[in-house]
C-alpha cells in the first residue's frame, strides 16, 4: 500500500482493505474508511482496462466524523492484478496487487485458528492426500488473519495483513479454511481470499455483538457490571471488606495477627521474595501471614511513603501498624507487584509494624521475584531483610474473592467488537465456523445463543441469507465435570438445531476426531466437507451431497424401533464389522446398548434390545468421544442424534 500526501494525513483505510487483498467477484463490494470531515473522497479501481473500459469511479463525501463508504461494482475474476486508488485533494491511497475471487470469513476457536504447519506432518502421512493436495506452492489462495485483540466497545480497525497462502506464508494459514480454500479453489480455477478471525478458547458469546448477546440474562449482567466499573475489572473498597472480614469470621483468631502490638516472635523466620514451597508449604492454598518490622527515620515522619512489593500470588491484604494501606484480590493479581501508599499521618519515626497476609488459592503461592522496598522520594529502604511468617487458614476455609467481569477475550461481545466489527462490510461470499467446545457447559443456551450470533452477522453484513457452514465438534474424551456426562452430545444436538436456519451447513466430524486431541490433525478432511456446502449451494454443483445420513423419522414394530434416514444416497454401509454406539431406552428411563441391522434396502436401521419391550426412544453417539460406526453412500458419516 502506497501513501502519498502530506505529513498529518487524515486519510485512513482499515488493514483489511490494503494491497494483496482479495475483492469479491460479482460483486457491489463496500470501500470505506476516514477523511477529514466533509472531504470529497474518490475511490477508483482499474479493472475495466483488460476490457478497453475506463475505470470504474466512484466520489462521496465523509461525513462529520470523518466516515465514509462507497460501493464500487466488481467484474467476474479473470485472473488480473488490480489497483484500487483512493484520494481526496492532498492525499492519495494507492492499493496494489488485488485480485477479484471468492471471499470467506473463517471464525471459531482453536480448530479454526490451528494452522497449516501444525498439520502439514498428519496430512503427508495421509493415504488420501497426493503430493499435490497439499503442496504449498502458489495456488491463488490469500489470507488476511486478524491479530488477537479484545475490546468493550466495537472497534474501527483491526490488525492484520494479506498474504499469499505459498511457501512459508502459508503457514500460519488456518489449516480448515486453507484445505477448504483448496477445494473450492480447484473446481472454480479463481483466487480465493480468506478472512480469519479466531481465537482459542472461546465461546460464542464473546463474537456476539453487545445489542444481541444482552437479551441473555448472564451475559447482560456481565456487560452491565463491567460498563458500571468504567471498563475496569476493580473491586469496590466495600466488596474488598467484605470479602476479608469473610476470612476473618473463617479464622476469627487470626485477625489479631494485623495489630502492631501482637508477638510474632513464636513464628519462623524467612527473607522476601520467598515461595510457599521455600516455606516447606508445598501444595498448601491458603493464607499465610508475613510481618516484619521497620526503621523508619525520623526525618520520614509527616511523609507520605510508598511501599513497593513483588507480585504475590494470588492476593493480599497489607497492612502499616494494623491499618489497610492495599489489597489486590482481582483475577490475574498473582503476576501483578503491589505498588501501595503510606499516608503522611500514618507515618511516625521508629518501629513500625508491615503485616502482609497473602492468600494462594492454587497452585504457587507467596511472592514471585522482585524487590521489596519503602521509599520517600529518592531515599528508600531495603525490606528484604528478616521477616516473620505463619501458615493461616486454608483457600477452602477462606474462599474465593469475588471476580468481577474484566475486558479480555472471555467477555460477552468482545472479540466481536475487537476482531469483527472491524471487518464489517467487507464484502465476503460466505461464513465458515469451527467452535462449540468451549461451550458445552451451556449446552442448553447455545441452542438459542448460536442461532441468535449467526442472524446477528447476517444482519451485521446485510444479507440475511449469508451462507454460513459450520463444523459439528469432533470425539474428544473431556473427562467428568460439572456440565454433566452428555454435555457433548448435547451441544452437538444444539449444533444441529442451527441448520434450520436457511443457508446454514453442518460439515459432520464424526469419524475423524481424536479421542485423545482436543485438536485433530485431519483438518484437510474437515475442509474438503465444508467445501461440499459451498460447491452444492453456491457453485453449480447441485449433484454433490454435503450431509451424511440424518435421522427423519422412528417407528415403532413392537419391540423393535426402526430408524428412517435422509441424505442415504448409495445406502446406509457399516464401518466396521458391526453397528455400535445405538441405544434404546427402557420403560423405566434408563438406556441399555441396542443390537442394530441395516434394513429397508439401506435406508432405514432396526433396533432392538434384550430385555425392552417397547422402547420409548433411542439414541446414537450420545457420548463425548464415541466414533460413527454407519456412513452413507458417499463415504460422510451419520449425524448424531436422539428421538424423543
Amino acid at each position: 500500500m502506497t501513501l502519498i500526501g502530506f505529513a498529518g494525513a487524515e486519510l485512513k483505510l482499515p488493514a483489511v482493505l490494503s494491497s494483496g487483498m482479495v475483492l469479491q467477484q460479482e460483486a457491489s463490494v463496500p470501500i470505506w474508511g476516514r477523511a477529514n470531515p466533509g472531504e470529497t473522497v474518490t475511490v477508483t479501481a482499474n479493472w475495466g482496462e483488460a476490457t478497453g473500459k475506463p475505470p470504474t469511479e466512484v466520489n462521496v463525501q465523509a461525513d462529520a466524523d470523518g466516515h465514509w463508504m462507497v460501493k464500487i461494482s466488481t467484474p467476474k475474476a479473470e485472473g488480473n492484478e488490480f489497483q484500487v486508488r483512493v484520494s481526496t485533494g492532498p492525499e492519495t491511497v494507492e492499493l496494489e496487487n488485488v485480485v477479484l475471487g471468492e471471499v470467506w470469513l473463517c471464525s471459531g476457536q482453536s480448530n479454526m485458528e490451528w494452522r497449516i504447519s501444525d498439520s502439514m506432518d498428519a496430512a503427508r502421512q495421509s493415504p488420501d492426500l497426493s503430493a499435490e493436495d497439499i503442496s504449498l506452492e502458489p495456488s491463488r489462495i490469500r489470507h488476511f488473519t486478524v491479530s488477537r485483540a479484545y475490546a468493550l466497545e466495537p472497534a474501527e480497525d483491526c490488525g492484520g495483513r494479506w498474504l499469499d497462502a505459498s511457501g512459508e506464508n502459508a503457514l500460519p494459514c488456518s489449516a480448515v479454511g486453507y484445505f477448504f480454500a483448496r477445494a473450492i479453489q480447484q473446481e472454480l480455477d479463481v483466487p480465493i481470499g480468506l478472512v480469519i478471525s479466531s481465537w482459542g478458547g472461546t465461546t460464542a458469546q464473546v463474537w456476539t455483538s453487545a445489542e444481541v448477546v444482552s437479551a441473555f440474562p448472564d451475559h447482560a449482567k456481565a456487560l452491565e457490571e463491567i460498563r458500571a466499573r468504567g471498563g475496569e475489572a476493580t473491586l469496590s473498597e466495600t466488596e474488598i471488606d467484605a470479602f476479608w472480614n469473610g476470612v476473618d469470621e473463617a479464622a476469627f483468631f487470626e485477625s489479631r495477627f494485623k495489630s502492631p502490638d501482637f508477638d510474632d516472635g513464636h513464628w519462623d523466620t524467612t527473607s522476601v521474595p520467598t515461595s510457599y514451597d521455600d516455606l516447606g508449604l508445598s501444595g498448601f492454598d491458603g493464607v499465610v501471614w508475613f510481618r516484619t518490622v521497620v526503621d523508619v527515620p525520623p526525618s520520614w515522619a509527616g511523609s507520605d511513603l510508598v511501599l513497593e512489593l513483588p507480585p504475590i500470588d494470588d492476593h493480599d491484604e497489607t497492612f502499616w501498624n494494623g491499618e489497610r494501606i492495599g489489597s489486590k484480590l482481582e483475577r490475574g493479581a498473582w503476576s501483578t507487584p503491589r505498588r501501595y501508599g503510606v499516608p503522611a499521618e500514618s507515618v511516625k519515626g521508629g518501629a513500625a509494624s508491615l503485616t502482609i497476609r497473602a492468600l494462594d488459592t492454587g497452585g504457587q503461592g507467596g511472592f514471585g521475584a522482585g524487590a521489596a522496598k519503602l521509599s520517600r522520594g529518592d531515599e528508600w529502604i531495603d525490606l528484604a531483610g528478616e521477616w516473620r511468617y505463619r501458615r493461616g487458614v486454608p483457600s477452602a476455609s477462606a474462599g474465593r474473592p469475588p471476580a468481577p467481569p474484566q475486558v479480555d477475550h472471555r467477555l460477552p461481545s468482545a472479540l466481536y467488537n475487537a476482531m469483527l466489527a472491524p471487518l464489517i462490510p467487507y464484502a465476503v461470499r460466505g461464513v465458515l465456523w469451527y467452535q462449540g467446545e468451549s461451550n458445552r457447559s451451556s449446552a442448553d443456551e447455545y441452542r438459542s445463543l448460536f442461532p441468535a450470533m449467526i442472524v446477528d452477522w447476517r444482519t451485521r453484513w446485510d444479507d440475511l441469507a449469508l451462507p454460513f457452514y459450520f463444523v459439528q465438534i469432533a470425539p474428544y474424551r473431556y473427562g467428568e465435570g460439572p456440565e454433566g456426562e452428555d454435555a457433548t452430545a448435547r451441544l452437538r444436538e444444539a449444533q444441529a438445531m442451527a441448520t434450520r436456519l436457511p443457508a446454514t451447513g453442518m460439515a459432520l466430524t464424526a469419524d475423524v476426531g481424536n479421542p485423545r486431541d482436543i485438536h485433530p490433525k485431519n483438518k484437510w478432511e474437515v475442509g474438503r466437507r465444508l467445501a461440499l456446502f459451498a460447491l452444492h449451494d453456491l457453485y453449480g454443483h447441485p449433484e454433490i451431497e454435503p450431509d451424511g445420513p440424518t435421522l427423519r423419522s422412528a417407528t415403532l414394530a413392537g419391540d423393535r424401533l426402526v430408524l428412517d434416514f435422509d441424505h442415504v444416497a448409495g445406502g446406509l454401509q457399516k464401518t466396521g464389522p458391526a453397528l455400535e454406539h445405538f441405544e434404546l431406552q427402557a420403560a423405566d428411563g434408563t438406556f441399555v446398548p441396542a443390537v442394530a441391522e441395516i434394513t429397508g434396502e439401506g435406508r432405514t436401521i432396526t433396533l432392538r434390545a434384550e430385555g425392552v419391550g417397547e422402547p420409548k426412544a433411542a439414541r446414537y453417539l450420545w457420548s463425548d468421544a464415541a466414533e460413527s460406526s454407519v456412513r452413507g453412500g458417499t463415504g460422510l458419516p451419520m449425524a448424531p442424534f436422539r428421538t424423543r
